[in-house]
């Protein structure tokens, strides 16, 4: 995959404010840098595009997890 097209849907999501579809995006941006060896900016991206939530979905029950394996693999 290309991180300027995972780059492009994340900026497409916040510029009309669809927190989900900025998480989605972040999450496979994420999972890409996580992959290349960036976890701590992977970590960050999806952190940041987590906050704002309420609730419980199964898009943030996949974000903690992730945050949760990024900060294991930080250790």
């Amino acid at each position: 995959m290309r991180p300027r097209l995972f780059q492009a849907a994340l900026e497409q999501a916040r510029s009309h404010s669809s927190k989900l579809l900025e998480l989605r995006a972040a999450m496979s941006l994420g999972r890409l840098w996580q992959s290349q060896g960036r976890t701590q900016a992977a970590r960050q991206l999806v952190a940041q595009a987590r906050e704002g939530f309420t609730g419980m979905s199964l898009h943030l029950e996949e974000a903690r997890v992730f945050l949760e394996a990024c900060s294991t693999e930080e250790k």
